[in-house]
């Protein structure tokens, strides 16, 4: 294996794993980098570095971001953003492997960073349920 694909796949990886996390902000690291010309994208991801990709991912992580500091709806968009998160991961995985394969290069993106993104987002989900048990949505009075 070359040394450029091990390194796009370790990219990819930790782009797809963040994912898990929050939706949106690593797509809009990942579009702002490749705005900047620091992260090469295929030419079939190319659209990800343009201005109405940053702007729309800006709009998703700002909404994203005020959404998880309410109780409750933190947890309602745990239902939408598991589905989402595993996309991300494998558009964003995808999106960097140098594989001129289109099928394998999808099944590939699919499995490692939709996976990846799935186990983590799967973690945070866990966690956010058992704190809003464990709270009842609220903050821990000592």
């Amino acid at each position: 294996m070359e040394k450029e694909t091990i390194i796009a796949v370790a990219i990819g990886i930790g782009l797809a794993a963040s994912c898990g996390f929050r939706v949106f902000v690593p797509m809009l690291v990942a579009a702002i980098a490749a705005k900047a010309g620091l992260l090469p994208l295929n030419e079939s991801f190319q659209w990800l570095g343009s201005w109405a990709s940053v702007i729309a991912l800006v709009t998703a992580t700002v909404v994203e971001i005020i959404a998880y500091y309410i109780p409750f709806v933190d947890n309602l968009l745990d239902a939408v953003t598991t589905p989402l998160a595993i996309g991300a991961g494998t558009l964003l995985l995808t999106s960097v492997l140098p594989i001129d394969n289109e099928l394998l290069k999808w099944i590939t993106g699919f499995i490692v960073g939709g996976g990846t993104a799935a186990t983590v987002q799967g973690g945070t989900v866990l966690t956010r349920l058992a704190s809003s048990k464990m709270t009842a949505g609220g903050e821990i009075m000592l």
